[in-house]
């Protein structure tokens, strides 16, 4: 039975901001000497190690605002903890094991730089203060964010303390950070080919040593995990049954593109040259992987290779793996002591609703996932069931390839937003000033709840002032905004139904119809789809933009396809269900519950990051430095979904 690490709401997580309302001096506050000063403060506390005294809880802001968040650094894992008490026993605990030293701020820029006094709205702000420090188990140089709080009580002088603690290991002194296009020890692999053919060599038998990771699927997640793991000189490939890398991409709707500027869609070492637009096409994504990825870092992509199955030898602590050539039907094995699946474990199927007659129906059906060119349907009568971004997407490029009509059903209200505020956040972080591996860290630097809480802020300020009657001209043409819920709970609950758009143009302006059905579909007509209302529309072409659902658990679906075997499966973590109550994702990074299996997937953003925490993880396990993770008590048993028992 597979394991659950319990689960919460996103709505749940604690998000609180203390206030710091303007104050005298603002203007001109030093931020880089305040920011010397706490950090000389916490090197002492932490060197001395003086845990009775009140100097180190007095660093902190108290109760429950404080949070304490880490990246491998000193949790060996991906945490975080939050309240003063609970941080002063984690720290207690962590700074002597890892034989942390050296707090001090980033003068290198290795991952800021300078302090800076930021100022969200009216209530909030805080000084932003980046810092580096040493580990001597496993030695390393990590780095991070603190958020620091200005504080006042009565007529005391105030005080600037730490409201949020971001830390991530930057580099180990075992396995520094190379380029990835590096030649393989490995005899006979080849590097650098988008569309390759063949088995690879097998390190089954002979003198060849295991792999250290295979990755299993060269997506965008795949070639993250490889390329961070190249880079860090581990010896790895990556097999996917796509015949070419990209293809994904490439097969998808004309119409598609990143609703994220390519700055933030990068993958690592591998930057958009100036010849990509902002917001780059799949197709395109589809080129760049191809060629300014796999090429150009001469990765070692096996397409046209299908994963069959793995089997763990815990005697010899690897992983005998049985692939497939998928054109030839030839068979080869290898050994690997890691296996990274980046090949949809995370990622669920199309949902299709069931609708009944849909035999009496002479038009087509098809999901989201399937829809690939919208010409076919000029002159043609179209409805577009579901009102998410695929939804907002294929209406658009139906009317714009000369559909007759184009209807957009809606069920429940969407959350929308204009692409220009969404770039508001985005932007300040995710540009070309910065290097992208010092922005995932700004990006990761704050508590779920509290990114909740920000985002509310600033996609609300920014939407209001970009385009002040959005809400209300979508309302007049029928359309149901969502006012209440976040953009976190579409994001990281629903994993969809929220729409951020360049403008909503065809909607306004009724080019593209709403038709409301709350009460849902009832069945098919010869030529209509008939709702619970009585209401009907008449339909050459059913796309359902409907989304995708999970069916059991992760490890379920690994034993089910035959991926790996059921002993192996037993203690996996049930990943994909949610976040926990820290606000992170159990068992997708880190702590799979078997530790030779990782789970890599997501949006690319997280996906680009995870990949170099795996390899980080994997590296520091050859050199025998990984340390233990910061132990938890809150696993419990995972039946069907839900929390229970054996």
């Amino acid at each position: 039975m597979p394991r659950l690490t319990a689960r919460v709401p996103v709505t749940s997580l604690h998000g609180n901001i203390p206030l710091t309302l303007p104050f005298k001096g603002e203007e001109s506050v030093e931020a880089n000497a305040v920011a010397v000063q706490v950090l000389a403060q916490l090197d002492a506390c932490l060197v001395r190690g003086d845990w009775q005294s009140d100097d180190f809880q007095n660093l902190w802001v108290d109760g429950e605002d404080a949070w304490f968040k880490d990246h491998l650094a000193l949790t060996g894992s991906v945490r975080t903890i939050r309240r003063s008490s609970s941080i002063k026993k984690a720290f207690q605990t962590l700074v002597p094991a890892r034989r942390a030293a050296n707090f001090g701020p980033d003068a290198a820029f290795q991952v800021g730089g300078p302090a800076r006094f930021e100022r969200l709205n009216p209530a909030v702000a805080w000084i932003d203060a980046p810092f580096v420090f040493d580990t001597r188990d496993p030695a390393a140089k990590c780095g991070g964010y603190l958020k620091l709080i200005r504080t006042q009580s009565g007529e005391e002088e105030a005080k600037w303390k730490i409201w949020v603690w971001f830390s991530a290991l930057l580099e180990l002194k075992c396995s520094p950070w190379g380029h990835p296009a590096r030649s393989s020890p490995l005899p006979g692999v080849q590097q650098g080919n988008a569309a390759s053919r063949g088995l690879p060599p097998s390190t089954v038998g002979g003198e060849s040593a295991p792999l250290d990771l295979l990755v299993v699927g060269a997506g965008t997640a795949g070639l993250s995990a490889l390329t961070c793991a190249r880079a860090l000189g581990l010896i790895a490939i990556a097999v996917d049954k796509d015949a070419q890398v990209g293809h994904l991409w490439k097969s998808r709707y004309k119409a598609l593109h990143l609703h994220t500027t390519k700055a933030f869609n990068a993958l690592p070492f591998a930057p958009f040259p100036a010849r990509y637009p902002d917001f780059v096409s799949a197709e395109q994504f589809g080129t760049y992987l191809q060629n300014d990825v796999v090429s150009a870092l001469k990765l070692p992509v096996y397409s046209g290779i299908l994963y069959d199955n793995g089997k763990w030898d815990d005697a010899r602590k690897f992983w005998v793996i049985s692939l497939v050539d998928v054109d030839t039907g030839e068979r080869g094995q290898l050994c690997a002591k890691n296996i990274v699946m980046a090949n949809g474990p995370l990622l669920p199927e199309p949902r299709i609703p069931t609708v009944a007659a849909r035999e009496q129906f002479r038009g087509e059906t098809v999901h989201s996932s399937e829809f690939t060119d919208a010409k076919p349907w000029a002159g043609k009568r179209c409805l577009v069931v579901g009102t998410g971004a695929s939804g907002h997407d294929i209406s658009s490029a139906l009317h714009h390839a000369g559909a007759s009509s184009v209807h957009l059903v809606q069920r429940g209200p969407n959350f929308i937003f204009p692409i220009a505020a969404q770039e508001a956040i985005i932007g300040q972080i995710y540009n070309e000033k910065i290097p992208i591996e010092m922005s995932d860290l700004m990006w990761s630097a704050m508590p779920l709840g509290v990114t909740r809480t920000i985002t509310a802020a600033v996609l609300g300020a920014g939407t209001q002032q970009i385009a002040p009657t959005l809400f209300q001209d979508l309302e007049a043409k029928g359309f149901r905004v969502e006012r209440e819920k976040d953009f976190t709970h579409f994001a990281h609950e629903r994993h969809g139904g929220h729409y951020q758009g360049h403008d909503f143009d065809l909607l306004t302006s009724g080019k593209v119809k709403v038709h409301s059905a709350p009460a849902g579909i009832s069945h098919f007509d010869s030529d209509a789809l008939v709702f619970q209302d009585g209401t009907s529309l008449q339909a050459d072409l059913v796309v359902w933009a409907t989304g995708f659902t999970r069916k059991g658990s992760v490890p379920e679906w690994l034993v089910e396809k035959g991926l790996i075997d059921a002993e192996a499966a037993k203690d996996v973590e049930a990943i994909g269900h949610g976040v926990d109550e820290e606000g992170e994702w159990p068992g997708r990074w880190t702590g799979s519950g078997h530790p030779a299996l990782w789970f890599t997937g997501a949006e690319i953003q997280a996906a680009r990051y995870g990949g170099k925490l795996i390899a980080l993880q994997i590296a520091m396990e050859k050199n025998s430095e990984l340390p233990t993770a910061y132990p938890r008590a809150d696993v419990a048993a995972y039946t069907n979904g839900v929390n229970g028992s054996h």
